[in-house]
């Protein structure tokens, strides 16, 4: 191919940056890459020789994909990228990446202590050469440029068409860079051992490390890791030429040892597989793996990619598939994404499930969130990944339901209404319990607090005042002493009910069915528990996340089963049109984390709107009250479920910083439902109920959450909605209730 004309405009240059200049597709002459860009081992050298500059920020001008950028990173360097290719953005290696010209950088003035180029600037235009390098000494206060200037390029022999100033001798650079950029700036003399061939293979640490079906993903040898690179292609030659370890293997079974690697690393691998071969495949990594070893799964999302079908949103994948480019309809992208070449689907259920029967323990982890050092993520804005250690496997056990009508009692606490008129989770999930089985054809009765009125087609005892208002310290109350009270005005209107199903938090129902007052029994817990011992042999305990039924298991030697909480999504209408304020809902106790919502909105100087009911003192009126101004951080104390609705509706995103080993997080579907992404600290069972990168994001620290609430427009409302639509309604809570009434009547107590 012909070099680009010297003359050519920025904007049409930056045209030839797609993804046939970075993945040459083998026909004719390359325009760029005589192969597929990756991570070569040169950057290795461009990483040390940046690290003995000590610099305290970089900055990396058209850095392609980023790995050098995530190198960086990881290296301790607070590091950022450029690039002016969509293509790039979108195989991105990591997201301290971002799209941008270095005609006009989006950076202030001395943003950073150094600003690096490698093999950019032959690549711009010789009109434009000064400006490149004024915007690149403007931002930082130093720089290094590695250029790929006459000397080298003809000694390469290098055919990229885009090179339009490669034409210039190494001199000519150091002059120019030295004229515009000053001392600080300088030109790397690049000497043919920049690019050793064939490269050495660098010796690795103690750790081992398995890449399977890794194609030109190869992992290089470090300083913690060796890695093994295999794949069913013979890829030895390009493995020898760049310095990776490499062996040609039909990867299906594993020809190693027990216990042989530390990592095991199969990046968009397992869909190439059938079902049996899948988990023929995952069971030999099992074995493989040592002990306390790790092995991270990435596949294509099929979850998200759905999403994006019913969103219609799917072109925005064409970009990096061909086939899905070429595709006309959007069941026609889904198609290429999904099953294209591919014999498995996955998502992030079944995904878990096989790694499960395989013997792990696995954990869907955020793209780059790894505890393998060293590796890259691929196709962040498609795969789904997942990360575990080997364990033993578990067999689950389903039974199925009945049919007949069962008459139900609902037994809610005396804090507060059910539902309540303003803050309260556990009495607005018992009014939808009662709603939901009523709409399935159930003889219910709630019992509840007075003013408590029924928003279905049920029966409501009420029984004491609610012991909260919104001037309540909760913390001065006598939570026993009130609900026992609140049981004694029903308990003898129990008899006759199949199902005495309680809610409150010492359980008096299992006194009930001590006494001969209750037939049939079961409670779920919404909270951890203070019980010392089972109060009675079979207890049906319920919980409401797979966190907290693992959590009471372990704490009584007992069976637990878990249903997760559901909500009625008409009481929180989808809105897609977001403002610019947070949101915070949830009592005001130190446990809760309001304190670090406002730490959230402060750093970011952000608006946030705080709506809750109980608290404590004096968390609250010195770390709460004293902080909201009215304008900046709005306190809501009394907000109507019409006020909370509209300022989930309204908000940029939910903040969700709770440390209280969370037993669900209802206020986060709430938000979702609404169409409002979620960011959260990582805490109980918020993993659950929170997906990551689809309707928010799970974090380990105010400084994270802060960080993610700038990412959430890549959120899409629409993925948050149908979530919830698909596994935390009303009605599934239902059902799945009815499911555990019909097994408890049938088996007489017996799960």
């Amino acid at each position: 191919m012909t070099k680009l004309p010297a003359d050519i405009s920025p904007e049409e240059l930056a045209k030839q940056f797609d993804r046939e200049y970075f993945v040459y597709n083998g026909k004719g002459e390359a325009k760029g890459y005589r192969g597929h860009y990756a991570d070569f081992p040169e950057n290795l050298k461009f990483l040390e020789y940046i690290k003995s500059l000590k610099p305290a920020s970089v900055l990396d001008v058209g850095c392609a994909y980023g790995f050098l950028v995530k190198r960086l990173n990881d290296a301790g360097i607070p590091s950022k990228g450029i690039e002016i290719s969509p293509f790039c953005i979108a195989m991105r290696a990591t997201d301290d990446v971002q799209l941008g010209d270095i005609l006009e950088l989006p950076f202030s003035d001395n943003a950073f202590d150094l600003v690096v180029s490698i093999e950019l600037l032959e690549h711009i235009p010789e009109k434009h050469t000064d400006k490149a390098l004024k915007e690149m000494a403007r931002v930082a206060k130093r720089g290094v440029h590695w250029i790929a200037y006459k000397e080298v390029d003809d000694l390469f022999q290098t055919k990229d068409i885009t090179h339009v100033n490669s034409d210039k001798p190494y001199r000519w650079w150091v002059d120019k860079v030295k004229e515009i950029c000053g001392s600080t700036h300088k030109v790397v003399y690049k000497e043919t051992d920049w690019y050793p061939k064939p490269t050495p293979i660098p010796q690795g640490g103690k750790k081992r490390g398995l890449n399977v079906g890794c194609f030109v993903n190869m992992l290089l040898n470090t300083i913690e890791t060796q890695w093994l690179n295999i794949d069913a292609l013979d890829l030895a030659t390009y493995a020898k030429a760049y310095g990776y370890s490499f062996q040609q293997l039909d990867a299906r079974t594993l020809p190693f040892p027990d216990d042989s690697f530390d990592y095991l690393v199969a990046s968009h691998f397992l869909e190439h597989l059938t079902a049996d071969e899948g988990i023929v495949f995952l069971q030999e990594c099992h074995r493989v793996l040592k002990p306390g070893g790790l092995i991270r799964i990435a596949v294509p999302d099929a979850e998200k990619l759905i999403l994006e079908y019913l969103a219609g949103s799917l072109s925005d994948y064409d970009i990096i598939n061909i086939e899905c480019e070429k595709a006309e309809t959007q069941l026609g992208k889904l198609q290429a994404l999904l099953l294209g070449g591919h014999k498995s689907v996955f998502d992030e259920h079944e995904l878990i499930r096989v790694m499960k029967q395989a013997g792990f323990t696995p954990e869907r982890k955020r793209f780059n969130k790894t505890e393998i050092p060293g590796i890259f993520d691929y196709h962040p804005d498609l795969s789904l990944f997942c990360e575990g250690a080997p364990i033993k496997k578990e067999t689950p056990v389903t039974v199925g339901p009945r049919k007949e009508q069962l008459k139900i009692s609902i037994l809610s606490t005396p804090f507060l209404t059910s539902p309540p008129l303003h803050y309260g989770g556990l009495e607005r999930v018992c009014a939808d319990i009662c709603a939901g089985l009523a709409e399935l054809g159930q003889d219910v009765t709630l019992f509840a607090a007075k003013g408590s009125k029924p928003i279905g087609r049920y029966e409501v005892f009420e029984t004491i005042d609610p012991v909260f208002d919104y001037g309540t310290d909760w913390s001065k109350i006598n939570w026993y002493e009130k609900e026992k009270a609140h049981y004694e005005t029903f308990k003898d209107r129990l008899k006759g009910f199949d199902i005495v199903h309680g809610h409150g938090w010492f359980a008096f129902e299992y006194l009930a069915k001590r006494d001969g007052l209750a037939s049939h029994v079961c409670h779920t817990h919404h909270g951890g528990l203070n019980w010392k011992s089972k109060p009675c042999e079979k207890m049906n305990l319920i919980a409401i996340s797979k966190f907290m039924a693992e959590t009471y298991a372990r704490q009584l030697n007992t069976d637990v089963n878990f249903v997760y909480n559901g909500i009625d999504l008409d009481a929180y209408p989808f809105k897609k049109e977001k403002g610019d304020r947070l949101i915070c809902v949830g009592r005001f106790t130190s446990f809760k984390g309001t304190h670090v919502a406002i730490q959230v909105a402060k750093k970011l100087g952000m608006g946030l709107d705080l709506v809750g009911g109980a608290y404590e003192e004096p968390y609250f009126s010195q770390q709460i009250k004293s902080q909201c101004d009215g304008k900046q951080i709005v306190l809501h104390q009394e907000a109507s479920h019409k006020l909370k609705v509209k300022l989930l509706q309204n908000a940029k995103a939910l903040l969700f910083p709770s440390k209280m080993g969370e037993p669900f997080g209802l206020v986060a579907i709430e938000a979702n439902s609404c169409g409002t992404p979620v960011v959260a600290l990582r805490d109980g069972a918020i993993p659950e109920v929170v997906q990551e990168e689809i309707t928010g994001y799970v974090c380990n620290s105010m400084e994270e959450m802060a960080a993610m609430v700038q990412q959430v427009d890549k959120i899409k409302p629409e993925n948050c909605r149908v979530i919830v639509e698909n596994n935390f309604s009303r009605k599934i809570m239902s059902q799945k209730y009815l499911k555990l009434y019909r097994k408890i009547v049938e088996n007489n107590e017996e799960w």
